[in-house]
């Protein structure tokens, strides 16, 4: 998995920083993520369960945060049942906000578990694919840093944002098979444009993304191909009800494969591309208490290879719905329940694809 810097594109109407402090908050959560491929003894059954725990700590124009989690996954097929279990990474994220420009960093800690073996790998391999969508992909990686930088501008209702930011990737071994993997860095371009008039805001945001040279004990063996994401969103605000909205297209390019000691682009593009789409509604009858319903949508095109070639990769679309509650329940403690069904088929509608996903969290402020 690629892991992306968070660019913060400020889309604002207005600049201001609070008088008082911002609350030191906690979030000590639990969800489980299921997938299940196909039906009757060809059935395949994925599911995570993660428990994450976060903590945002405020400081002058900004906050610092930090997340990690602990994972279990299942594979359950004809054949039986085979798990894998341990921590994941921790992430250290800051953001400065200077009023017209935002400063982030990144830290990533290799707490998770990594060296796979063989049957490891091979359960790890199926939550790694784009068209199952798995929100986690990954217990660990190296030591990543970075950091980004986004600028904006206001011009009476409209508001303007230009950004970038990079992240150093560290040396891991994600099997057992590849002892000393260094991935290529990343480099982030982004821009923004956003509307806003009577509590609606519109806003588009493209963003390109340049991943260098993937090395092996410091040989090169594969980048990936540039990436182009445009997203359109829109949102709406009033004290009793929220809309958020957006739709964005990720492309993405050939990438370059090792060919007699050169790397050189591939014949046919063997990345396909993502449609995504996401609506969010929010209801607040009483203080403290907030109702809300949410749908997804993913749709990812077949490559460009034959589909008799091993680097084939076929369509998939998948779709979920649901919602949640929130309750204060004092002063200082929220508890939030979600629940999502989602439905779907990969492989060009061959394998019918059903999902399920709930989460409890618990929120204290300090």
């Amino acid at each position: 998995m690629r892991r992306i810097l968070p660019l913060f594109i400020a889309l604002v109407t207005s600049v201001s920083h609070a008088q008082t402090p911002a609350p030191v908050l906690t979030d000590a959560s639990a969800f489980l993520h299921q997938v299940t491929i196909g039906n009757g003894t060809d059935e395949i059954r994925y599911r995570q369960i993660v428990s994450p725990i976060a903590l945002s700590i405020p400081i002058t124009f900004g906050n610092i945060d930090i997340q990690s989690a602990y994972m279990r996954l299942e594979r359950r097929d004809y054949a039986g049942t085979e798990d894998i279990h341990g921590p994941m990474d921790t992430q250290i994220s800051a953001e400065w906000d200077l009023g017209r420009a935002l400063i982030t960093g990144y830290v990533n800690l290799p707490t998770g578990s990594d060296s796979l073996n063989a049957d490891e790998t091979g359960l790890v391999s199926g939550i790694i694919r784009n068209d199952l969508n798995f929100p986690i992909k990954t217990f660990g990686q190296g030591f990543d840093y970075g950091g980004a930088i986004t600028v904006a501008h206001r011009v009476e209702q409209w508001t303007f944002s230009f950004g970038g930011g990079y992240v150093v990737r560290g040396n891991y071994s994600p099997f057992e098979t590849a002892a000393d993997y260094d991935p290529g860095d990343e480099l982030t371009v982004t821009a923004g444009a956003g509307y806003s008039t009577g509590g609606w805001t519109f806003g588009l945001d493209p963003n390109g993304k340049l991943i260098y040279v993937d090395r092996i004990s410091g040989q090169p063996t594969f980048r990936n191909g540039k990436q182009l994401m445009v997203s359109g969103s829109l949102n709406y605000a009033s004290r009793f009800f929220k809309i958020n909205a957006s739709i964005t297209e990720i492309a993405r390019f050939k990438n370059r494969q090792l060919v007699q000691g050169t790397l050189l682009y591939e014949m046919d593009d063997s990345n396909g591309n993502d449609l995504r789409a996401r609506g969010y509604v929010s209801l607040t009858p009483f203080t403290g208490i907030s109702l809300f319903g949410e749908g997804e949508y993913k749709d990812v095109s077949k490559n460009a290879y034959d589909p008799t070639d091993a680097l084939f990769l076929d369509a998939a679309r998948i779709w979920s719905y649901g919602g949640g509650l929130s309750i204060q329940l004092g002063k200082t403690e929220a508890l939030t329940v979600r629940a999502m069904r989602g439905d779907g088929w990969i492989n060009d509608r061959a394998d019918d694809v059903a999902t399920w996903n709930a989460r409890v969290a618990i929120r204290l402020f300090f």
